[in-house]
């Protein structure tokens, strides 16, 4: 039997830069002392301490885009309270004054790259610490 080449079907996949595809960049998320705030990069939010903040960065590209994650520039290190997850996520738990930043999710593959950044504003008052502060300042004054 001969082979005719237009028997063979060539399937090739055409390479895409890489682009971080949100549905509606921009949002500011509400404060709010829930437990989870789950947002979109590109989304700004103003937390309560010890809350956890979940921001997701939707990612397409061929070949697959590298993901990384910058806070105020500096890579984030994967640990600890702040953890990467599936789907390029970002998890931060108990969140802490110090958490306040710019996030900036980077992907990139050989035929560019893409980037998008979010604010992140944590707030509030640790009262059992500031009590404690407090109670020992009287201590100190009364002596």
């Amino acid at each position: 039997m001969t082979r005719n080449t237009r028997d063979f079907i060539s399937t090739q996949i055409e390479p895409v830069k890489p682009v971080i595809e949100v549905p509606e960049p921009g949002r500011d998320i509400p404060f709010g002392d829930d437990s989870v705030v789950t947002m979109n990069i590109g989304d700004n939010v103003t937390a309560a301490s010890n809350t956890t903040i979940t921001i997701t960065c939707p990612v397409s590209g061929v070949p697959t885009p590298v993901v990384t994650w910058n806070k105020d520039g500096v890579p984030v290190v994967d640990g600890g309270r702040i953890n990467f997850a599936e789907n390029n996520t970002l998890v931060m738990e108990q969140v802490e004054l110090g958490d306040s930043a710019k996030y900036t999710c980077s992907v990139q593959n050989s035929f560019g790259k893409d980037e998008a950044s979010s604010i992140v504003r944590i707030i509030g008052l640790c009262i059992e610490n500031l009590c404690k502060s407090l109670c020992s300042l009287r201590i100190l004054q009364t002596d």
